[in-house]
């Protein structure tokens, strides 16, 4: 039970983030100042650029779960195989959150 209301609780959260990017940008588009364009992009598009990072870096290492561990149990030990993966991923989740904050930083 308590798995299934934490997935309740990360699209709630996702859809109440995107809503309110919606009305942001619908009240700023009374404004004459601001065009749909210039909402889409300015507004709602680093939204999306950091939902798809971040759901990159959440599923790539359950995918590397699947698919390497295996292959990795089958040529090391067990518990070398699981820390050489660990390790991998370790590396490769902090770098997309680094490469991903200065990329935000610099956009």
């Amino acid at each position: 039970m308590g798995k299934h209301k934490n997935k309740h609780n990360l699209k709630t959260l996702l859809v109440v983030i995107l809503l309110s990017g919606i009305f942001l940008g619908c009240s700023l588009i009374v404004s004459p100042d601001l065009s749909v364009d210039h909402m889409v992009r300015k507004l709602l598009w680093p939204l999306w650029r950091l939902i798809l990072l971040i759901g990159n870096i959440v599923a790539f290492p359950i995918r590397a779960l699947r698919h390497q561990l295996p292959r990795y149990v089958g040529i090391f030990s067990t518990r070398m195989g699981l820390q050489i993966l660990l390790m991998g991923q370790g590396v490769r989740i902090l770098s997309l959150a680094v490469v991903g904050m200065v990329y935000f930083y610099i956009a």
